[in-house]
């Protein structure tokens, strides 16, 4: 199934709010009810605690896209840099991304480009 930015947004808030109420258990609730493994359920969290300020809905970013900018080795001025040139419509300065590598970059621009054609 295939999940947008801001489902997996919302996801990601409503495990952190079952985390902090499971102290101990929450990652074999997770498992034994949704069937989602840790990396998984980490990456949403972390997609909601480190973008969930920045994404503006409208803007549709592949969940591989999402999932490098909300890691937490990224540094919060690539993150804005990255999102401000999105929502701008402008091409994704890859000096600015490197560490996304080359693929990512490009499927964060073609992104960018598709929404915007289609507003």
């Amino acid at each position: 199934m295939s999940r947008t930015a801001g489902d997996i947004i919302e996801i990601g808030r409503d495990l952190i709010v079952i985390r902090t109420s499971m102290p101990g258990t929450f990652l074999e609730w997770i498992e034994a009810e949704f069937g989602m493994g840790q990396a998984t359920a980490y990456r949403f969290i972390q997609a909601a605690e480190n973008m969930g300020d920045r994404l503006i809905t409208e803007i549709s970013l592949p969940a591989t896209v999402l999932y490098a900018l909300a890691s937490p080795s990224t540094p919060d001025s690539i993150r804005d840099e990255v999102m401000q040139s999105v929502e701008a419509g402008e091409t994704v300065p890859c000096a600015g991304c490197a560490w996304m590598g080359t693929s990512a970059v490009t499927t964060l621009a073609r992104s960018a480009r598709m929404n915007q054609a289609s507003h």
